[in-house]
This record gives C-alpha cells, structure tokens and sequence, in this order.
C-alpha cells in the first residue's frame, strides 16, 4: 500500500466509508504498530495481540458504512481494539474458570452487573477528572496513558524539556490520584450502606 496518500484521517475515513481498500490500507499502514503497542502491555502474548490487532481493522472494515468521518478515526480503531482484547480476556478467563470451578456453585449475575456499573462509575469519574486538569498536564498525561508515548517522544511533540514533561505527568498524577481517592471513598461508603 505504499505511495497511497489521503490529506487526513478524515479523508481516509470518509473513503473507507464509501468502500475504499486502500483508505484501509492507509489506516493499517498508519496505526498497527500504535494499535499492537496499546494492546501489548495488557496481553504480553505477541501472536495474540497482532491477531486482535489485525481483528480490529477487520472490524473497521466491517462497520465502515457505520463510520463518521468527521470523527477521530484513531481513537474509534483503539476503542475496536480494546473492546477486542476485553471480549478475548474475559472469554479465555470465563473458559477457564467453568473448566477449573464446574462443581462450584456460579456466582448471581447480579454481582456482576453491579461491579460492571461501579466500574463504569468509575471511568466516567477519572474520564471527568482528566478534563479537570490543566491544559499541558493534560495533554502530557493522555500522550503518556492514552497513546503509550514515551517522555521524549511527548518533548519533542510538544517542544518542551523531557523534565517539564515529567513536571507535567508528575502533577497530573498527583491530582488524579487525589480525586479517584475521594471518589472510591464515596463508592465505598455507598456500596457498604447497599450491602447492609
């Protein structure tokens, strides 16, 4: 796919959305090594992770009618991936459990259901106290935690001093560290007066 160019992603979106291989294979030359090393720490299997990795642009493929240019087609192919990578964990976590555990009595889904809901609360907490931040902290944090960057790769993207960048993540974690702290205490104070 070499020498096939599109302005932008969106270009490359809108073209994938009418059914254009090679904005897929702009998209493919563009963010698999990104997508494979997002999925990586959470897997360490490498054969596993460049499966799902290449699962994730079947999937784009796949929902490409679905598309909306106009919107961050990166972040839309993490999100396929991730999902991808969770749905794996959970089965081959699901499969072995039921394997190792059938003569143990299953858990009610009920508890299940209720986790899943204070997870969600909680990501749409620390989602929220990142928006809190101050704008380079901010910035600096989601190229570190959301993009997997590198400090000098972030310094040198953001023209500033590795050290500033370290200021940056320094302070953005003390403060996320500090708001999920007071929340979970919430949550906790909560699911302990629901499981009286």
């Amino acid at each position: 796919m070499q020498g096939i160019f599109f302005e932008d992603d969106v270009a490359a979106a809108a073209a994938l959305q009418e059914g254009s291989v090679a904005a897929l294979g702009y998209l493919y030359e563009k963010y698999f090594h990104l997508v494979y090393r997002f999925l990586y720490p959470y897997c360490r299997d490498q054969q596993l992770v460049e499966e799902i990795t290449q699962d994730a642009f079947v999937r784009l493929w796949e929902k490409r009618s679905k598309i909306n240019p106009e919107l961050n087609c990166k972040n839309l192919l993490f999100t396929i991936a991730r999902n991808l990578l969770t749905d794996y964990l959970r089965s081959a976590r699901h499969s072995a459990s039921t394997s190792t555990t059938s003569d143990l009595p299953v858990e009610p889904a009920t508890d299940t259901t209720y986790q899943d809901i204070l997870l969600a609360d909680l990501q749409k907490q620390a989602a929220l106290a990142v928006t809190r931040l101050p704008d380079r902290s901010r910035q600096v944090y989601t190229m570190s935690r959301m993009h997997h960057l590198s400090h000098k790769e972030i310094a040198t993207s953001l023209n500033i001093s590795i050290k500033a960048v370290e200021k940056h993540l320094s302070v953005a974690l003390k403060y996320l560290r500090a708001y999920c702290s007071e929340h979970l205490l919430e949550i906790a104070i909560v699911t302990g007066i629901l499981s009286l």
